[in-house]
């Protein structure tokens, strides 16, 4: 497929990271090509700043067809999305999924490495108005995920709490 022959292409050059968004969801993964992980890239995807995510597009959407309202369980389906995409096998390539927040994605380049820090904020609070809010009130709203990949290398790390890195392993659908 056209895809996985773009994939194809893209992981025979050094450094290649698709950096990309406008998907109403926080993702990041190494796709690769069709029966062969070894043809990767990284992959880091942004959330919207201000418009709904992609799981309310997703309910609503459910909710308001009258089709797939009426089918037994789409709507659980529509609301537990992120567990769906990250089930065991079905996207062993992606390794972090959020369709449930709003946010915006830093990223650092340097000739060694990107990192990318995703900032997450729950979607009821994105309309509030929190102009008289301190520094510090306004830091706890968010949630921070922070990616990197390193120059010459075409594989995913995500920091951990103790702030190590450890690197995507879509075997075991675990950083490892």
């Amino acid at each position: 497929d056209k895809r996985s022959e773009l994939i194809g292409k893209l992981s025979s050059l050094s450094n290649v990271v698709a950096i990309t968004g406008d998907i109403h969801a926080s993702y990041a993964g190494t796709p690769w090509v069709n029966d062969d992980p070894t043809k990767k890239i990284v992959e880091l995807v942004g959330a919207s700043i201000s418009s709904a995510t992609f799981k309310s597009l997703l309910t609503s959407q459910v909710a308001a067809d009258p089709v797939l309202s009426a089918i037994p369980g789409a709507a659980a389906l529509a609301l537990a999305i992120d567990g769906l995409f990250k089930a065991a096998g079905v996207n062993p390539h992606l390794g972090f999924a959020d369709s449930t927040k709003n946010g915006f994605v830093v990223v650092d380049v340097s000739a060694k490495e990107i990192v990318a820090d995703y900032y997450r904020i729950k979607e009821e609070e994105v309309a509030k108005d929190h102009s008289g809010d301190k520094q510090a009130d306004l830091d706890a709203l968010f949630e921070i995920a922070t990616f990197k990949t390193v120059a010459g290398a075409n594989e995913l790390y995500m920091k951990q709490a103790d702030d190590s890195f450890k690197k995507w392993n879509p075997t075991t659908g675990m950083y490892e």
